[in-house]
């Protein structure tokens, strides 16, 4: 008999009624409910509706209508939920209620070749389902399918159409499918509790325009946020529309050890589709696989752009970390923070677990007071162009923001870029931009073919400070130009940092360096290097090695000056030197206790226009007497002339006799030693 039509001879209470059994499973369900429900120490009103499709459980329908189920009521509070076997076809419940709080919320499937579908789509007034207790989505039925869908909204909300409070897994058979709506959302919470992705398939489809994201779990702070993502296999799509890159947001902590995700691209010119963490611990295993599909053939496996995005809440002074450790190559990286305040400080930790994988570009994009850049292992920077690492005040306010790279006693390499590296200042609306190089931990390096720190767009008031125990690495070749200081920042080198070059310059057309100001140390391990000033100082030490070349100005005049009480060493090394008149030559300066040592050095000299072999030259002037070991010095007349470098640092020239002279000299001195043996008998 149809659910909907009952004669009056079958209503209950009725005189002379007779109760057949849909009539007493309608009236007696709710007493029965609640008088096991009270047994079993539930909630009185709890009860275990099962869709029942008004007499056809296969029909889909709205989850409001009361009839679908099979007490003739809606669910409600408390209540254990189920979705049972479709026998045919895919059935779609569409949940269209009020926010309603499950007890828990089962579906089933065990025929073959069917489909068992719940829909929640976005609601003019967004409400939630949620459910307590664990949920999975699953199937062993061959072609058959167990999943929700839930479309996003045309505009932002961050009220979660699913609560999974017990967790949500999606295993074989499972499909957790996030639809867009046709128009762009900014943002949108689909799903909030732990999700873990074990054999499924969790599709995020694409609107057909903008850059929308799609959220699972809590978008609020993370300083109080527990929950975990985690994906041990199955698949992760990312569907693009023409044009349109879709965004995952994973807002939970993530645990990712395997599985593929693809990005899927209807034609080249699609958006890059990227990934949002904002969990507080993110891990990418070595088992993860990443994909980009395009025109539904071309495969290429490519890494993810990747942001990480730090939710403070509304709390100031806050001191955050976050981690993200992969044991695969990324994409791009950005760094943002959301209601970001003033004194407080955002740590992204990247580590990579398999020797030094890659990542791209570095994007440090602040509102907050200091956003860092922190490694946790060694790293390298697969992005090609000068802004490997780039920065920007996303702040309108007039206070001042940092950007700090902690290299934290490890190497950043950004030498994919022949462009060397110019981190570039993004324009602002208000307050200074500050940009740290530090290493917290031990001594970190940053390598790059070149560095310039002319800092394009600063302002009066934005930094540049390389701080102790840091290395700038330049590995160029010929001409490449280090320009370490620019007209209108303010640079801070304290003298525990490091300016080395390590690259393949030649003699001849040697690698530059210019800086407005005092370095740290200075280093030449290889090649040749160019102070292309007239007076370049340091602040620690100067050294040169392993054939390195140091170019003291070509063949002009030009000092190097070393702070108090620091030492210049070269040990198989070759030192560039011009020398002019007695007061026009290069020089290296120390003071105090500063020392210089040359071991196997070779020094070559540029003689310009006043040299006199009769002149005495200052090379080392101001140090404590120095060490020389087989030192070499060419570049001058060395068949007439010998020079000698004293312990002073003093350079002079000896004329170097005829061989007639040596002749007679040594006709003497036999004459003298034949005259004395005689005496002698």
């Amino acid at each position: 008999m149809n659910k909907q039509t009952l004669p009056m001879n079958e209503l209950p209470l009725s005189a002379g009624t007779v109760l057949n059994t849909q009539s007493m499973r309608r009236w007696c369900a709710p007493i029965l409910a609640l008088v096991f429900g009270v047994a079993a120490g539930l909630s009185p009103l709890s009860a275990a509706p099962t869709w029942d499709g008004n007499g056809t459980p296969d029909t889909s329908g709205n989850w409001s209508t009361a009839l679908n189920w099979d007490t003739n009521l809606i669910p409600v509070t408390n209540d254990t939920v189920t979705l049972g076997d479709v026998t045919t076809g895919t059935r779609t419940v569409t949940f269209d209620s009020p926010s309603v709080t499950l007890q828990s919320l089962t579906l089933t499937q065990t025929t073959a070749g069917a489909g068992n579908i719940l829909a929640i789509p976005y609601q003019a007034t967004p409400q939630t389902l949620t459910v307590t207790n664990a949920m999975s989505l699953g199937t062993s039925a061959a072609g058959s399918t167990v999943g929700i869908t839930i479309t996003g909204p045309s505009t932002a909300s961050t009220v979660p159409a699913l609560s999974a409070l017990g967790g949500l897994t999606v295993g074989t058979g499972g499909n957790l499918t996030l639809a867009f709506n046709a128009t762009t959302p900014t943002a949108y919470t689909a799903l909030t509790g732990n999700l873990t992705v074990s054999g499924g398939l969790v599709d995020i489809q694409s609107p057909v325009s903008g850059t929308p994201n799609m959220t699972i779990g809590s978008i609020t702070a993370n300083i109080a946020d527990t929950g975990t993502t985690t994906i041990s296999s199955g698949e992760l799509r990312v569907r693009n529309a023409v044009g349109v890159a879709a965004r995952l947001v994973l807002a939970e902590n993530l645990n990712w050890s395997g599985g593929t995700i693809d990005f899927f691209s209807p034609d080249a010119g699609s958006g890059a589709s990227s990934i949002t963490l904002r969990g507080l611990t993110n891990t990418i295993g070595a088992g993860v696989v990443f994909q980009t599909i395009t025109n539904g053939s071309t495969v290429v496996t490519s890494a993810p752009k990747v942001t990480l995005q730090i939710a403070s809440g509304n709390n100031s002074g806050q001191v955050l970390t976050q981690t993200l450790a992969s044991a695969v190559d990324l994409g791009n990286i950005s760094f943002f923070e959301i209601n970001g305040f003033n004194n407080s400080t955002y740590t992204h930790l990247i580590t990579s677990t398999s020797g030094a994988k890659a990542i791209g570009q570095v994007l440090m994009a602040s509102s907050g007071a200091t956003n860092v850049f922190k490694l946790g292992s060694d790293l390298n920077s697969t992005y090609n162009a000068a802004t490997f690492i780039t920065t920007a005040n996303l702040n309108s306010s007039t206070t001042s923001r940092i950007s700090r790279i902690d290299l934290n006693g490890f190497t950043f390499n950004g030498t994919a870029s022949t462009a060397g590296w110019t981190p570039n200042r993004f324009a602002t609306t208000g307050g200074n931009l500050g940009l740290d190089i530090t290493s917290s931990s031990g001594t970190g390096t940053l390598k790059a073919t070149s560095f310039n720190f002319a800092l394009s767009g600063a302002v009066a008031g934005d930094t540049l400070t390389v701080g102790n125990n840091t290395v700038l690495e330049a590995t160029g070749g010929n001409a490449s130009a280090n320009i370490l200081t620019g007209a209108t920042a303010t640079y801070t080198f304290n003298a525990g940092s490091t300016f080395r070059y390590s690259g393949t310059a030649v003699a001849t057309n040697a690698a530059t360096v210019t800086s407005g100001v005092a370095i740290g140390a200075l280093e030449v391990q290889n090649g040749a290097l160019k102070l292309n000033q007239a007076s370049f100082s340091t602040g620690g030490g100067v050294a040169v090695s392993n054939a390195g070349t140091l170019d003291l100005n070509g063949t002009t005049a030009g000092a190097l000056l070393l702070a108090t009480n620091q030492n210049f060493n070269s040990t198989s090394g070759t030192l560039l030197l011009s020398v002019g008149d007695a007061s026009v030559l290069d020089t290296i300066q120390g003071s105090g206790t500063g020392t210089f040592t040359l071991l196997n050095t070779t020094i070559t000299l540029s003689l310009g226009s006043g040299f006199s072999y009769g002149n005495t030259y200052g090379v080392f002037s101001g140090f404590q007497p120095g060490s020389l070991t087989n030192v070499t010095i060419g570049g001058y007349d060395t068949g007439n002339y010998t020079a000698t470098l004293g312990t002073n640092g003093s350079l002079s020239f000896a004329v170097i006799p005829e061989p007639a002279t040596l002749l007679l000299a040594g006709l003497g001195l036999a004459f003298l030693m034949g005259a004395r043996k005689r005496s002698i008998l």
